[in-house]
């Protein structure tokens, strides 16, 4: 994570791709002090369907080193049930494919919002 910060200091526009926690003020934080404008696309997905994903990539084989925990459930994934609406908030129903290129077009639209408001 102190590297997605870093770069995001020093970049204008980015992409920051991770679980973010709504209840940790160190999280939320570190966003808000961020100067380009926020959008933050949720994916929404029943718990126990995210569990039972990650459970499977992490014993597929090759899966991504940085997935350390080689189960969780759906205690675990508690924390973040919610986005952090620190900006507009784009919802993704991740329980099925998601349309990408609509998805994309979506995030381009709020932020050209956010940009003629500043």
């Amino acid at each position: 994570m102190e590297l997605i910060w870093a770069l995001a200091d020093v970049f204008p526009a980015a992409v920051l791709e991770a679980n973010f926690r709504p209840g940790s003020d160190y999280e939320r934080q570190r966003l808000a002090a961020l100067s380009a404008p926020l959008v933050e696309v949720y994916c929404r997905c029943p718990l126990e369907l995210a569990a039972t994903r990650y459970n499977r990539r992490f014993s597929a084989p090759g899966h991504h080193p940085t997935h350390a925990l080689a189960e969780v459930d759906v205690e675990m994934l508690r924390e973040f049930d919610r986005p952090m609406a620190l900006g507009p908030v784009i919802e993704a129903d991740t329980t099925d494919p998601v349309d990408v290129a609509a998805l994309a077009a979506q995030v381009r639209g709020a932020l050209s919002g956010l940009n003629q408001t500043t």
